[in-house]
């Protein structure tokens, strides 16, 4: 089974993964967790490794801050990053996701599909990329998850929790306005199967959360 999380940052998704993994654990149930996002897949950055000459930690092993850095430095190399981006995510998304998958472990992606539309429609504005032919390649061939949510809070809300955690790269609060509607149009089109409100306490959103898990094991 693969479970996916989207929505914007600090909306709660590393907060209700962690209680939703320890709560499959105790169920006795395989588990594995995944930071997923397009640009930064272990293929992109073991390739920006051998340009720089350099070594990095895998995209999971990294912390938010670090996370936070690389999806707010500059993009460079024009159309062949976001090319290869995604064809990496043929492979990444389309066999080694369904090669974790094996021997019934559960998959929870930290971030999936759409964020990485949403970002790719915010990082490289003047490409229609989606209308690529490796675009749509990577999406015939890429592992749909069987339960998606997507966790939503105000922006006002992301930024306040962002201070909290005194996030060194923050996103600007225009910037965050800009990407919650993104959010909102693509939830008005059906992509995840459920919304999240998560204005709420972290314990009722996790209830949800794992009922809705449980109804789908």
């Amino acid at each position: 089974m693969l479970i996916s999380f989207s929505g914007l940052d600090c909306a709660g998704k590393s907060t209700q993964i962690a209680l939703l993994e320890e709560y499959l654990l105790k169920k006795g149930l395989p588990v594995a967790m995944i930071w997923s996002r397009g640009g930064y897949t272990p293929g992109i950055e073991g390739l920006k490794n051998v340009i720089r000459g350099g070594k990095s930690k895998a995209p999971e092993e990294r912390t938010a801050e670090e996370r936070k850095a690389m999806m707010e430095a500059k993009p460079r190399g024009g159309k062949l990053l976001p090319w290869l981006s995604i064809l990496d995510l043929v492979f990444y998304w389309g066999i080694s996701f369904r090669k974790k998958s094996k021997g019934n472990k559960i998959l929870i992606c930290d971030r999936y599909y759409w964020d990485t539309y949403i970002d790719f429609s915010i990082k490289f504005p003047n490409y229609n990329f989606s209308k690529w032919l490796v675009w749509k390649l990577m999406t015939a061939c890429y592992r749909k998850p069987e339960v998606s949510f997507v966790l939503t809070v105000t922006p006002e809300e992301s930024m306040r929790r962002s201070e909290l955690k005194f996030e060194p790269f923050p996103e600007s609060k225009e910037k965050r306005e800009i990407r919650l509607n993104l959010y909102l149009q693509e939830i008005k089109n059906g992509r995840w199967q459920y919304e999240i409100d998560c204005m709420r306490p972290i314990e009722s959103i996790q209830e949800d959360i794992r009922r809705i898990v449980d109804e789908n094991l």
